[in-house]
Order: structure tokens, then C-alpha cells, then sequence
């Protein structure tokens, strides 16, 4: 399993996280990668004093409070720290302190989906009907909305147009450059060959607001100051970096902390044509 899988705590309860941690050999893993960062095999082993066999049935076990990351270390996951933080706190952890610490997980894991859905981009590919299903249940209504309006959609940018081709063009010229532009990166940069279903998922989920603040936008500037437009344009653009980031972290398996830096790029384009979009458009 690889670390940068999402790794909730759903199906954990507590009495089931007590039954791992109870176990002097689990208990004896957690603490040596906690005290000493990411272990290989042979140290964890020499560590934690057990055979082969045993270890990867007690790691088998503990799925959800130990990975691997890219490098093949076993490494603790974020309630596997917690677990261990708990252990250094108190000789022997209670019940009680278990239930905190699903729950400090559960509401921590329900604020990261909400600006990096990796949940939600792994459902809707995770089969080639769905990620089918899931894109033309988009990017068809898209279209529509941008061709009524008349706006198009350059990157994250939204622009007023005066023909009814050019919004449908526009919406799928940047859904192919922000899944692009992360595939690519990933493959030169990160040297990670990426699935692109999550990535075109994550291109056209993140690109959705933009479509709606190109139809509205002209309708809410009478009412909204251009101080509170901006404002909303720049909550948008963090909140696309989010669903780049998490379609590129399902896509090629890497931690979303580094994906993040490929949707930056984007974002700096995205500003920088909004920038020369202004100049065109003064006299």
C-alpha cells in the first residue's frame, strides 16, 4: 500500500483500533518507526525482534496505521502518529483516548476532502463508466451554460465571447490544459507515470465554478463591489489548486503536499492571462 492513498478511519472503531495497539509487537512497530522516521524492512525487523512471517502478517494488520511510501519505507500514517503520540503520553491507551483520536480524524479528514476531494476523483474513475458518466455529467451541462452566457473559459479565467462556438471550444481547450500540464509534470518532473482519468476528473471538477462565475458574473457586478469579485476569483483559484492537486496525487499515487506545487502552476498562468486579459482590454 502507498502512503499517499487516502487513508481514512470509516471502517476502524475502536474496540478494533484497542485489538492493534493491545499487541506487544504492533505496539513495539509503532513506536520504533515513530521514534526513528521511515524504516526499512531490515531495521524495523532487527527493531521490533520478529521473523519474516510474523512481521507481515502483525503489518498486514495494521494497514491502516502503517504504509509504505515510494521509497518502500514503512512509514506511520496520520493516526498512526496520533496513536504514537498517545503512547508517549501514557504507558497504556485508554478506550476514551482512542475515540478522541477517530474523531480528531474523522472532522480532520472531512476538511481535506472538501478542498482536495481524493475521495471523490478516485470514485469517479475508478472504472471507465464512471469516469465517462461522471465527465460528460459535467462538462455537457458546461457547455450549455457557457454557450447561453456567452463567456468562455481560458484556464481559470472566465471572458465574455461573441459567437456561440468559441465557450464549448474554450471549456475543453482547459480541461485538456490542466490535466496536461500535471501529467506532464509528473512524468518530467516526478519521474511518475500518472493515470489521466483522475487528472481530466480533477481538470473538469475544478473547473465547474469558473463555468458558473463566467454565467453570473456580469449579473453580479451591479450588485457586488469589483474588490468582492476579485475576492471570490481568488477563493476559487485555492479551491482549484486543492482538485488539481488531489486528481494528481489519485493519478500517480504521490502525497498531495507535492502534487500541490504542480497546480500552482496553473494558477500562475491562469493569473498572468488574466492580467494581459486587462491590458487588451485598455484603450
Amino acid at each position: 500500500m502507498n502512503v499517499c492513498a487516502y487513508v481514512g478511519t470509516d471502517a476502524l472503531d475502536p474496540k478494533r483500533v484497542m485489538r492493534i495497539i493491545d499487541h506487544p509487537t504492533r505496539r513495539a512497530v509503532i513506536e520504533a518507526i515513530g521514534r526513528n522516521g521511515p524504516m526499512q524492512w531490515k531495521g524495523l525487523s532487527e527493531q521490533v525482534g520478529e521473523k519474516t512471517g510474523a512481521l507481515y502478517h502483525h503489518l498486514d494488520v495494521m494497514e491502516r496505521l502503517v504504509v509504505r511510501d515510494k521509497q518502500g519505507r514503512y512509514v506511520l500514517t496520520k493516526l498512526g502518529e496520533d496513536i504514537y503520540s498517545q503512547m508517549s503520553q501514557d504507558a497504556v491507551v485508554s478506550p476514551k483516548a482512542v475515540v478522541e483520536i477517530l474523531e480528531r480524524n474523522r472532522r480532520r479528514g472531512t476538511a481535506v476532502e472538501a478542498f482536495a476531494p481524493r475521495v471523490l476523483l478516485g470514485k469517479m474513475s475508478s472504472s471507465r463508466r464512471s469516469l465517462i458518466v461522471s465527465f460528460a455529467l459535467m462538462f455537457a451541462p458546461s457547455v450549455a451554460l457557457l454557450t447561453y452566457s456567452k463567456e468562455a473559459v481560458w484556464l481559470f479565467s472566465a471572458t465574455p465571447v461573441a459567437d456561440y462556438l468559441t465557450p464549448g471550444a474554450s471549456l475543453a481547450a482547459s480541461v485538456v490544459a490542466v490535466a496536461g500540464v500535471p501529467l506532464v509534470v509528473l512524468r518530467i518532473g516526478f519521474r511518475t507515470r500518472a493515470n489521466p482519468g483522475p487528472l481530466f476528473e480533477g481538470a473538469m471538477l475544478s473547473l465547474l465554478p469558473f463555468v458558473v462565475f463566467g454565467a453570473v458574473q456580469e449579473n453580479l457586478s451591479p450588485v457586488l463591489p469589483s474588490a468582492s469579485l476579485t475576492v471570490v476569483l481568488v477563493l476559487l483559484q485555492a479551491w482549484m489548486a486543492g482538485v488539481v492537486g488531489a486528481g494528481a496525487s489519485v493519478a500517480s499515487g504521490l502525497r498531495i503536499e507535492r502534487t500541490l506545487l504542480v497546480s500552482l502552476i496553473l494558477v500562475y498562468a491562469s493569473v498572468v492571462l488574466i492580467l494581459l486579459g486587462q491590458g487588451w482590454q485598455t484603450p
